[in-house]
């Protein structure tokens, strides 16, 4: 059976325009990640028309996963996780263009100038400020989701704007200093007082902020607020690639709660002059 785009996509038409679903159509899209929020964008904007896609994702799916992972499923537990969401946007889509990219930094700034769209979804978030700043160079806008317990937050960062500084992080970091920062039991516990920021807006239980300050277990997520903050980031994709609507910029974030769904600016807890007092820990 023969299907054409139109009659995948028809009711788009009930939205936007002939000319802005083509825009839709063509807009090419990186994702770096692609379990619980890169997942769930990039079945998102396969199912709202996007044709065009690089994925990265050198991680496997862990039975850890099964809570909030869209393409998380008992048959592709130990699979890659860009592999396996290629095959299920194909299945949605047969004409939709993937392509896996090598999750080196070296190699994924030589895809950027290929995109339209950055979404830096990875665990390592070290890495997801690197590849954000490789799209800051080059003009391209950033969708960028974190949620966190029962908090999300959705932002579109411009080029003129750096994502370190949503996170209150110094900018220009180095790499290897970044990942030994979000890495670090002892930086942790020295900036309690600032995570727990983190722990009051996301709910977090007590027990298990004590454990993440020790690095003993990770974020806390829950589906609902996952696929939430997921699906409010593909809509900013949207946005940008049609022009019709008026992206939610930082400062400014969608933020989602258990209670509703707001627009606000976001002011993140500053750690930049304590931080930057306390680099040698890091380099040592």
């Amino acid at each position: 059976m023969k299907i054409e785009y139109e009659d995948l996509f028809r009711v788009n038409l009930g939205i936007f325009s002939e000319e802005e679903v083509g825009r839709i159509r063509k807009t090419r899209v990186f994702i770096g990640g692609c379990g619980g929020v890169g997942g769930v964008i990039a079945i998102v904007l396969t199912r709202s028309g996007v044709e065009n896609f690089v994925l990265c994702d050198p991680g496997k799916f862990e039975p850890s996963n099964m809570n909030r992972q869209i393409t998380c499923f008992v048959d592709t537990l130990g699979k890659n996780k860009a592999e396996v969401t290629a095959k299920e946007m194909r299945r949605i889509n047969p004409r939709v263009r993937v392509e896996i990219s090598d999750c080196r930094l070296e190699e994924v700034e030589k895809r950027i100038p290929e995109v339209d769209v950055v979404v830096p979804a990875a665990d390592d978030f070290a890495w997801s400020i690197m590849v954000a700043r490789m799209a800051r160079n080059h003009g391209k806008h950033v969708v960028v989701a974190y949620p966190t317990g029962m908090l999300g937050r959705v932002t579109v960062v411009p080029p003129d704007q750096a994502l370190e500084r949503l996170f209150g992080l110094p900018p220009s970091l180095p790499y290897p200093v970044l990942k030994r920062l979000m890495n670090s039991p002892r930086l942790r516990k020295m900036f309690a007082k600032e995570l727990e920021f983190y722990k009051k807006e996301g709910r977090w239980r007590e027990e298990w902020f004590d454990q993440f300050l020790e690095m003993k277990v990770s974020l806390p997520q829950i589906c609902p607020i996952v696929w939430a903050t997921a699906c409010l980031a593909a809509l900013e994709v949207l946005k940008l690639a049609t022009g019709s609507f008026k992206p939610v910029q930082a400062p400014k974030h969608w933020y989602i709660t258990p209670e509703g769904v707001y627009i606000k600016e976001f002011k993140p807890p500053r750690v930049t002059s304590r931080l930057l007092r306390m680099m040698k820990i890091v380099r040592g």
